[in-house]
């Protein structure tokens, strides 16, 4: 494989945090989870495109800093996506 597509689902993450999503999931993948297949997908350099889907603002939550929860953890995805 010369060439990756990533593609992520939010409501594939953990509700506890991803609540900006029409379908919460409570078994999900967990913050952990999501940034260690970011730093593998990363590091086979083979990334070539990506999309982030399922982020529904309706539903979204904000932390005590006052950042939407859910997309905060889609643009710390993308970001150690991007390290490379």
């Amino acid at each position: 494989v010369d060439c990756l597509w990533v593609s992520l689902d939010l409501d594939s993450i953990d509700r506890s945090i991803a609540p900006g999503v029409l379908y919460p999931n409570r078994n999900g993948l967990s913050h952990k989870e999501i940034l260690s297949l970011a730093v593998m997908l990363s590091d086979s350099g083979k990334v070539c495109g990506i999309d982030i889907m399922e982020y529904n603002p309706q539903f979204e939550k904000l932390d005590e800093a006052g950042r939407a929860i859910t997309a905060h953890k889609a643009t710390e995805f993308l970001l150690r996506l991007l390290d490379k």
